[in-house]
């Protein structure tokens, strides 16, 4: 893959595509089965995810703004199902 554009752009990739989603424990293998995992943390609440999604979770969420890395990842996750030269 290669990227012809500056790093804002980049990040502008994943924008309305990144979402914090809080479950219960017993809601992991959904999630994973579901979404592109950026990062995972887990509290006595529940646990975080932090995905990768074209379409809006049914889960709790919480749109989030985009980084560099969730840009990447989202071409990346493209490239991967094919849907990107």
């Amino acid at each position: 893959m290669i990227w012809n554009g500056g790093a804002q752009e980049l990040a502008a990739e994943a924008d309305g595509k990144v979402y914090l989603v809080t479950t219960a424990k017993r809601q992991d293998k959904h999630i994973k089965e579901t979404y592109t995992i950026l990062n995972i943390a887990t509290s006595h609440s529940g646990t975080q995810y932090r995905v990768l999604s074209d379409t809006v979770p049914e889960e709790k969420h919480i749109l989030q703004s985009p980084t560099l890395e969730d840009g990447y990842m989202y071409l990346l996750s493209k490239t991967e199902r094919g849907t990107v030269a």
